[in-house]
């Protein structure tokens, strides 16, 4: 089945501006609200999908059409399939991409510009002509068949004749045709002939001018009777037998005039199977080639060119009405896949659930809704050490493997829980992830010894590689997101560099348009963690710049030293209230830097904090407002206990025995967020607590503590 140029021309046409729509909607999206983003996106997916569902319809009657060419392909046509087929890997790369590869967006807007540019070629080097076309005016010579001349226009012919054949069979029979004037005016007239042909007498001599210009042969030389002859032997020859019984056969001229004619007389019965003259054309080509003496020739090798068969294409033994019911079957089952596959993916997205973050482990073969389930903030696995690095004389950066059947995604600047066990006591420590999230195959934490640290003694001490340590996570709300932040600054302090060092490396590792700024703030030389590498990517990012500060430094540093100011941040950022500022360190240090951004005209919303070190003291009691101790009701647990004066509610379910998922126990990540039925409580921080969930009576079970009795949804 071959597509009519007017509409396969309507199909380009529709194909590049269903393409131009999607280009455009993507790049409208950057720089758009989140809410606006999102519809934006969705419908630069369907314009998406809508495209390559018609790439793969014209791409496929491009097949259909190319296939039944028996020559070698002219060189406009061989151009189109090169680039279709330059196109189809990209757009399924791109497909992959967007829909299961994420921490490879950086590269779908190049990505899709070049697709888009290939299809625009695509189109325009088959539709353009069509549209952009000259009239163009030809004499065709009809003497052969007492016709005298016809001028016709190529364009307006052609489109004539795919509109009056198609009507009773695919075009695929003319364009595999070969016959001569006489040949194509009897098989036009016998269209004709038929009922509701709408072929007139003009349109007959049209047609056939026509296709004298494209499929015709000169029956008037040798060559072009010899081909004449053969088409029509292997047109009518194989509906009774296979050919290689006509071509292995020697007889001489009266023997396969014989034979021609019992052939004849057994195919009385088919409907036009033999048209007038056709059989004499059949016993001149047998009877040149096909003689003992002809045979002989071809077998020993001399080339007697007079004599030589003409290539020509050898249809298969199949009936017309076979072939024709086959190929629009095959035709109208591509179309209908297309719908049903490119429909589902529009409709229907990845896998995902509306309450889990991108940031999660999951294993590869577990089932939803069954125990192993595992939301992010219940998300564990048993991770192993295989690397230890010192980074300083007093921090050191561990790497551990993500086991096999687990896949590790996070976002940059997440943090994951440990629990350590020591001496048959588990102890619950929380640290940034420091290497590149685009790393899906381990990942790093980089620990600094602290004084009456005990999990960061041992592991910069007495850690060795094969250590197993339990991990929950990644979590944490202190993130970075190339759609939103294209321009950030970055503020560190001592071991705060750790989830900075994670964004960093994930915009080197996507070569990520971002403009950024580092303000590292530590004690002295000696204590400068990633230096190198730091230094490395300020050659290696183009808009990346660094600014480091000593409190404490030698006599021979001549950079800033003592503590971060406002007239140091002010000269390194110009208009800093535009930017993203992402701020990690001891609370003194993030004290300062919050009172620097307060005073430039920094939004609060535009400032992402991330505090180090444990949990806070807990109060005394009498420090706080409870009077005594509180009682706290766990209505899907089923039960009721008491909370001691000064604990807080995720405290109180640790010794009852209810679970409630925690990662940072600082307020910091959300991980804990529960909803409270009733009464009240006062929390020591909500940074990790959405506005609209508190305004839906959430709280964050690991700092908030009861002022009175409650009922927790846990």
């Amino acid at each position: 089945m071959i597509l009519p140029t007017f509409i396969s021309a309507i199909l380009g046409l529709i194909f590049v501006l269903t393409g131009s729509a999607a280009v455009w909607l993507m790049l409208h999206a950057s720089g758009r609200g989140p809410r606006q983003r999102d519809r934006v996106i969705q419908a630069h997916r369907i314009a998406g999908y809508v495209f390559v569902a018609l790439f793969c319809t014209m791409t496929w009657f491009m097949i259909v059409k190319t296939r039944d060419i028996p020559d070698e392909l002219s060189i406009r046509p061989m151009f189109h399939v090169v680039i279709a087929l330059v196109m189809a890997p990209l757009i399924i790369v791109k497909v992959l991409i967007a829909r299961y590869y994420k921490a490879y967006q950086g590269i779908l807007i190049p990505l899709g510009l070049t697709i888009f540019i290939l299809g625009f070629v695509l189109v325009g080097s088959t539709a353009g002509p069509y549209f952009f076309r000259t009239v163009t005016m030809k004499d065709i010579s009809l003497a052969s068949v007492n016709m005298g001349t016809a001028r016709i226009d190529l364009q307006a012919s052609g489109e004539l004749m795919q509109k009056r054949c198609s009507r009773c069979h695919a075009l695929d029979r003319v364009v595999g045709a070969h016959k001569d004037a006489r040949d194509w005016l009897t098989t036009v007239n016998r269209m004709r002939a038929l009922p509701g042909s709408g072929i007139s007498e003009v349109d007959a001599k049209t047609i056939v001018s026509y296709l004298l210009t494209v499929n015709s042969i000169d029956s008037s030389s040798t060559e072009g009777e010899l081909t004449l002859g053969k088409a029509l032997v292997d047109s009518h020859c194989n509906r009774c037998h296979a050919l290689d019984r006509t071509y292995q056969s020697a007889k001489s001229p009266s023997e396969w005039q014989s034979t021609v004619a019992r052939m004849v007389r057994y195919a009385r019965g088919a409907t036009a199977l033999f048209n007038p003259g056709e059989e004499e054309r059949v016993v001149r080509f047998l009877s040149i080639t096909q003689t003992p003496e002809a045979v002989e020739k071809r077998r020993s090798g001399v080339n007697d060119s007079k004599h030589e068969i003409p290539s020509a294409p050898i249809e298969p033994p199949k009936a017309a009405a076979s072939v024709a019911i086959v190929k629009y079957g095959l035709t109208a089952g591509v179309l209908i896949v297309v719908s049903l596959v490119f429909g589902r993916l529009m409709v229907r997205r990845p896998h995902s659930n509306p309450g889990r973050s991108a940031s999660e482990i999951i294993p590869r073969d577990h089932k939803p809704g069954s125990a192993t389930d595992l939301s992010p903030d219940k998300a564990r696995l048993v991770l192993e050490l295989i690397r230890i690095e010192r980074a300083t004389h007093d921090s050191a950066t561990f790497r551990f493997r993500v086991p096999d059947g687990a896949t590790f995604r996070a976002r940059p600047g997440q943090f994951l829980t440990f629990a350590w066990l020591f001496n048959g006591r588990k102890t619950v420590r929380s640290y940034s992830i420091s290497s590149s999230p685009t790393q899906t195959g381990y990942l790093e934490i980089t620990v600094k010894k602290q004084e009456q640290g005990y999990v960061s003694a041992f592991l910069n001490d007495k850690a060795a590689v094969g250590l197993t340590v339990e991990a929950r996570g990644p979590a944490g709300q202190f993130c970075f997101n190339q759609k939103v932040h294209r321009r950030i600054v970055l503020f560190a302090g001592g071991s705060g560099i750790t989830p900075i060092i994670s964004i960093l490396r994930y915009i080197d590792d996507l070569c990520l348009d971002v403009k950024a700024t580092l303000f590292y703030s530590v004690r002295s030389e000696i204590d400068i963690i990633f230096e190198k590498e730091l230094e490395a990517l300020v050659g290696r990012l183009r808009d990346f710049d660094y600014v480091l500060v000593l409190t404490r430094p030698g006599v021979d540093w001549k950079g800033s030293r003592g503590r971060l100011t406002r007239e140091l941040v002010a000269a390194k950022v110009v208009h800093i209230v535009n930017a993203s500022c992402f701020v990690c360190g001891p609370e003194p240090f993030m004290d300062n830097v919050n009172t620097i951004l307060q005073s430039l005209g920094v939004d609060a919303a535009n400032i992402k904090r991330e505090k180090f070190g444990g949990p806070k003291a807990r109060p005394e009691t009498g420090t706080t407002p409870q009077q005594g101790d509180a009682m706290v009701e766990f209505t899907r647990s089923g039960g009721t206990f008491q909370c001691p004066a000064g604990r807080t509610l995720l405290e109180a379910a640790e010794m009852n025995g209810i679970d409630i998922a925690y990662s940072c126990r600082q307020g910091q990540c959300g991980t804990c967020t529960t909803r409270l039925l009733e009464g009240s409580v006062t929390m020591d921080c909500e940074d990790g607590l959405q506005p609209e969930l508190k305004a839906r009576g959430y709280i964050l079970s690991c700092v908030a503590r009861p002022a009175g009795d409650v009922r927790l949804d846990a």
